[in-house]
């Protein structure tokens, strides 16, 4: 029995050393992340300088200078003005005045006079046109996206590349041969490469021309006072239980991590926890069996004669 009491500690010893060297491992376990940060306006999307060495604004110029981020802004706004025909002189002028154009323009009237305008503005000048927007009267509503474009930008540059060695490689070969069946297969081969060629130059231009200029969507509305925007009671109580949910869902997220960042170690202590309980109940089982099964009293010698108690007198107390 003493044997296995010695267990006990041992075991516990073995459970303390996994212990430390597991969180050692976990100790040494680092990771990083970077974050982009987003722009603070929309001329600070690009990072492109103007030709003239003028670097103390990032400006957009012309197609040469799309080089790095390829991002297309889409602005919605709904506008509410008392001074209707100043707002939209104000808004058509400035948009001509920065670079841009008119898009798109549908008008109604009646009883309600509004205006729908799509303007497409050079992406250096949005900021400033949307400041003059927003000083015109009472916004309503404004949504802003952005749209990437650099990957599939670039990808066309890469397949234009390849197509054009591949153009190189049949020239060479359509020089070389001279089988009258073998030469018309290169050239329509040669064809089709300048054909593709042409498209995707055509894809990546269009690009660049939307790169260059972003979408700006204003509904002007014709109003005698401007209306209130209140927050009402019913959405307030709607967005804070979104909102309650949403850190909720973020709480589980983060826990979820770091439960899956230490499982090995949680594996670890739950062996060594399965390990002392067996030896635990080993020990304690074995303690059971002794005191059920005492030793026997030992037999008296054969041909003795059994004590007789009357014969030892009671010893007075």
């Amino acid at each position: 029995m003493k044997t296995k009491r010695y267990w006990i500690p041992l075991a516990a010893l073995l459970a303390i050393a996994l212990v430390l060297t597991s969180c050692s491992g976990a100790s040494n376990y680092s990771r990083e992340s970077d974050y982009a940060e987003a722009p603070s306006s929309y001329e600070e999307g690009y990072s492109y300088e103007s030709e003239g060495g003028d670097n103390s604004g990032k400006v957009y110029t012309n197609e040469s200078a799309v080089k790095e981020r390829m991002l297309v802004y889409d602005v919605n706004y709904s506008l509410e003005s008392t001074e209707y025909e100043k707002a939209r002189q104000t808004l058509e002028d400035k948009a001509v005045e920065l670079g841009g154009y008119i898009s798109t323009f549908n008008s109604h009237s009646g009883s309600s006079e509004s205006v729908s305008y799509l303007f497409r503005i050079p992406t250096k000048n949005l900021t400033a046109f949307t400041d003059v927007i927003e000083a015109q009267g009472n916004v309503t509503r404004k949504n802003t996206s952005v749209k990437d474009y650099t990957n599939v930008y670039y990808d066309y540059e890469t397949e234009i590349e390849l197509l054009k060695t591949e153009e190189e490689y049949v020239k060479l070969y359509l020089d070389e041969a001279t089988d009258s069946y073998e030469r018309t297969n290169l050239i329509d081969q040669l064809l089709s490469i300048r054909r593709e060629i042409a498209r995707m130059e055509r894809e990546k231009n269009n690009i660049t021309e939307v790169v260059m200029y972003s979408s700006v969507t204003v509904d002007l509305y014709n109003v005698a006072s401007y209306t209130d925007i209140t927050v009402d009671y019913g959405d307030s109580l709607r967005e804070a239980f979104v909102s309650g949910w949403e850190g909720f869902a973020n709480v589980m997220k983060g826990l979820l991590y770091v439960i899956i960042l230490l499982s090995p170690v949680i594996v670890i202590l739950l062996v060594v926890a399965v390990i002392v309980v067996v030896i635990v109940l080993i020990a304690t089982r074995g303690k059971r069996k002794n005191r059920k099964n005492p030793p026997a009293p030992p037999k008296a010698p054969v041909g003795a004669v059994p004590a007789n108690p009357a014969q030892f007198p009671e010893k007075k107390q």
